[in-house]
């Protein structure tokens, strides 16, 4: 919701507004601006060219993010000075404001400092920045192929320079590689640092340095307590780590396919997830890309292992499914051998089934009016529905979409009956609840 200004303070801003159509600035004017000023160190010595940004805290309705109002560079000892920003929003409210400094070079880490607001006066703001160091290294394809499709990501030191609600670290933690497989990282906090790779062609699986397989999953990571083998860099301050040679080895295996209703019409916008045969964990999202206009999915690349699909509609429309079965228990399973392709595996969808329940009671008994219609179409099925209360289960056959049932031998009271659609070969099985009270 928008603030609504003052009457106050719309005439605040007219009279302001005239006074600088006149030429004459004001002493609200005045007090609406202020200054930061200060010397940037490290160790004792002044840092000359570095950047410094004014950033303003503006929000949303949650949350808190930093906006580069200004920018200028410590001089040569090492001193900086931004002036007449705004400290007041268009709604008459004080900004937050932070100094971020940074070295192009990457010789220092960035830092950032606070500091209040104060309208018509000059904020001190110093600020000691920590030495950083560098990190090198090479990484090529065993297959021989460009390695320009390979990211390096990093987990070190977690140095934050974010909001609170908004944390970003101080350093780059992700970045691409040269045509002749080098990269380097700048600006690092002394510490250790696990380093993966990524070949975002697809064909290999992640790894870790120094060659080992990365734990796959919707972020595979080289976490040590995870991937024990997984060699630690350390990185020291005023200093170049150099790493050995890496080769993407460990190549994926695919699966692939499309996905269609069970009439055939092509299927976009469905998700089609590789689980681990018989694993209770669903946190392979990532793999979860949409079907797009062709209905067509490929997912990996995926560690050689027993595999299993499952497809999802987030429109709703088409019943999920485990490819190949009713459930995860009897899914069709892919086993993949290392770098193998299994593909024109076909999906088949049903829609899901709608189901309307019109309920009238007696003082033993409960009649069902029953509805089923396609979620794609709203068109009427056929086939059988069943009312049930336990043990009492009573199946009638749609006709025109509709069935009546009526239980009896019911006990007074409040009751929650199953109704359920067994399905058909183009809808799903459908099940609804239905809470009224007998007698």
């Amino acid at each position: 919701m928008t603030p609504r200004r003052s009457i106050a303070a719309v005439l605040t801003l007219a009279l302001a507004s005239l006074a600088l159509v006149a030429g004459v600035s004001s002493p609200a004017t005045a007090a609406a601006t202020s200054s930061v000023t200060g010397t940037i160190t490290s160790g004792g010595k002044t840092l000359p060219g570095l950047k410094v940004e004014l950033l303003r805290m503006e929000s949303d309705e949650d949350n808190y993010y930093p906006v580069t109002s200004a920018t200028t560079t410590t001089s040569s000892t090492g001193t900086y000075k931004i002036s007449g920003f705004r400290t007041k929003d268009p709604y008459d409210e004080y900004y937050r404001f932070r100094i971020r400094v940074s070295d192009p070079h990457g010789a220092y880490v960035t830092g950032v400092r606070n500091f209040a607001n104060a309208p018509g006066k000059t904020v001190t703001r110093n600020a000691t920045i920590q030495p950083a160091g560098f990190l090198t290294g090479k990484v090529l394809r065993a297959d021989g192929a460009s390695p320009t499709t390979t990211r390096v990501h990093l987990i070190g030191p977690n140095v934050d320079i974010g909001t609170p609600d908004k944390p970003a670290l101080a350093y780059d933690d992700d970045r691409g590689v040269k045509a002749d497989g080098t990269y380097r990282f700048a600006g690092l906090p002394a510490g250790d640092y696990t380093v993966r790779y990524t070949d975002t062609s697809g064909k290999y699986l992640d790894q870790c340095y120094d060659g080992v397989l990365a734990k796959q999953g919707t972020e595979a990571t080289c976490d040590p307590a995870e991937v024990p083998a997984a060699t630690k860099v350390t990185v020291a301050a005023k200093a170049t780590s150099t790493l050995t040679d890496q080769q993407l080895t460990n190549v994926g295996g695919h699966l692939s396919g499309t996905v269609t209703s069970t009439a055939g019409s092509i299927l976009k916008d469905i998700d089609v997830t590789p689980v681990p045969q018989g694993s209770a964990s669903r946190d392979w999202y990532d793999y979860a890309k949409a079907t797009g206009v062709a209905g067509t999915f490929s997912r990996g690349p995926l560690a050689s292992g027993q595999w299993q699909l499952y497809a999802e509609d987030s429109n709703g429309v088409w019943a999920s499914q485990w490819v190949g079965g009713t459930n995860q228990a009897t899914g069709q399973v892919f086993d993949l051998s290392p770098g193998e392709t299994i593909d024109d595996i076909a999906v088949k969808l049903k829609s899901r089934a709608v189901l309307s329940v019109k309920t009238t009671t007696g003082s033993t008994t409960a009649t069902f009016v029953i509805s089923v219609s396609r979620k794609v179409t709203g068109s009427a099925v056929s086939g059988k529905v069943s009312a049930a209360l336990g043990g009492n289960t009573k199946t009638a056959t749609l006709s025109g979409g509709k069935a009546t049932i009526k239980l009896t031998g019911l006990s007074a009271g409040k009751h929650t009956f199953r109704i359920h659609f067994e399905g058909n070969g183009n809808t799903s099985t459908g099940t609804k609840n239905v809470t009224t009270t007998v007698g």
